[in-house]
C-alpha cells in the first residue's frame, strides 16, 4: 500500500431509545431466527444494544444539498472532496466490545476518518476493467476510526470501518473464492428491496446503489441493488447470537470482511461453526458454494 494518509475529525451524537432496535427486529423477522425470541425481546428489562446493532445509532446527517454526487455522505469520501470515483463499497473492519452500550441514554462518537491512495494491482473485490474517463484516479481507501462512548463518558465500543473506491465496474464472471469450511449451523435468506430499503431509512443512509435500480444499473453497471455491508455484518451478528445464545455475553470483539458485492435478490447462506467461532456468507449452492463475506468472534 502506497500513498499519504490524511485525517478529519468528526463527532456525532444520538440519543439511543429503544425505536430503532424494535424496527430493526421486523426487519430481520421471517428472514433470519431470532436471537431473542419476542417473547423475551423486552428493552425496558435488558436495555442493551447487542453486537452491531450499533449501525443504527449515530450516523452522519448531512442536508441534502451536501451529499455527495452517489447520494452517500461526503465527510467519508477521499479526502473529503466531492467524489472523484465511480464506485464507494464497504470492504472490512473491526468491533471491539469494551462494556455494554445502554438505551435510554445520550451517546457520542468520535471517528478519525483517513484517506489512503492503493496500488492499482491491489484489487480485494470483484472489480475489473477500468472506466477510461477516470482512469488517471487511483483507487482509495477511506479508514474510519470510530470511538463509541456512553452518558458517563465511558468507552463502550471501539470500530474500525475501511471503504474501497474504484472507477473499476464489477464483472460478472469475475473469478469468486470457494467457500470450503464446513458449517454446524446454517440458514438461507433472500435480501428483498423493501428490506434494504428499510434499512438504508433505519441508518440515514441515501447512497443510491441501496434503493435507486436506474442509476446502479446505468451510471454504476451493476446488475441490481447492492444489500448495505452493514445489513450483512447484522445479519452475521444475530444469526450468532442465535447460534451460540450462552456466548453472547462473552463476545469482546467481531473481525468481518466482506468478499465480493451482495445483490438484492440473491439467496444467501448464514453460517456458523462450533470450533471456530466463525460466521460466513455463502452463495445458496450445493456444489461449489461461493464465499460472499467472512467474520470471526473473539470471547473473552
Amino acid at each position: 500500500m502506497n500513498g499519504s494518509l490524511l485525517s478529519r475529525r468528526v463527532v456525532l451524537k444520538d440519543f439511543l431509545s429503544p425505536s430503532p432496535l424494535r424496527k430493526l427486529q421486523a426487519l430481520f423477522q421471517g428472514k433470519l431466527p431470532e436471537p431473542e425470541p419476542e417473547s423475551t425481546f423486552d428493552l425496558q428489562k435488558s436495555p442493551i444494544v447487542q453486537p452491531a446493532q450499533h449501525f443504527v445509532f449515530l450516523n452522519s446527517a448531512s442536508s441534502e444539498t451536501q451529499l455527495d454526487l452517489d447520494g452517500y455522505e461526503t465527510v467519508y469520501s477521499p479526502f473529503g472532496k466531492r467524489l472523484s470515483h465511480k464506485h464507494r463499497l464497504w470492504l472490512h473492519g473491526v468491533l471491539k466490545f469494551h462494556r455494554p452500550l445502554r438505551l435510554f441514554q445520550e451517546a457520542e462518537c468520535h471517528e478519525v476518518v483517513h484517506t489512503k491512495q492503493v496500488g492499482q494491482k491491489i484489487n480485494p473485490l470483484s472489480i475489473a476493467k477500468e472506466n477510461v474517463s477516470k482512469a488517471d484516479t487511483l483507487p482509495a481507501q477511506v479508514l474510519i476510526e470510530r470511538k463509541i462512548y456512553n452518558q458517563q463518558k465511558d468507552l463502550c465500543l471501539e470500530e474500525d470501518r475501511t471503504l474501497y473506491y474504484t472507477n473499476k465496474d464489477y464483472l460478472v464472471d469475475e473469478k469468486k473464492i470457494i467457500s470450503k469450511s464446513p458449517s454446524t449451523k446454517s440458514w438461507v435468506f433472500t435480501p428483498t428491496e423493501v428490506m434494504v430499503f428499510r434499512f438504508s431509512a433505519l441508518m440515514f443512509n441515501a447512497h443510491f446503489i441501496h434503493w435507486n435500480g436506474p442509476y446502479t444499473m446505468s451510471v454504476e453497471k451493476y446488475p441490481n441493488l447492492i444489500v448495505p455491508g452493514p445489513l450483512l455484518i447484522t445479519a452475521m451478528a444475530n444469526f450468532f447470537r442465535y447460534s451460540y445464545p450462552e456466548l453472547s455475553t462473552r463476545i469482546r470483539q467481531f473481525n468481518y470482511r466482506l468478499l465480493t458485492p451482495i445483490f438484492v435478490g440473491t439467496p444467501i447462506r448464514v453460517c456458523t461453526n462450533d470450533n471456530t467461532l466463525a460466521v460466513w456468507l455463502e452463495s445458496n449452492s450445493t456444489v461449489h458454494p461461493t464465499l460472499l463475506a467472512k467474520g470471526r468472534f473473539s470471547l473473552d
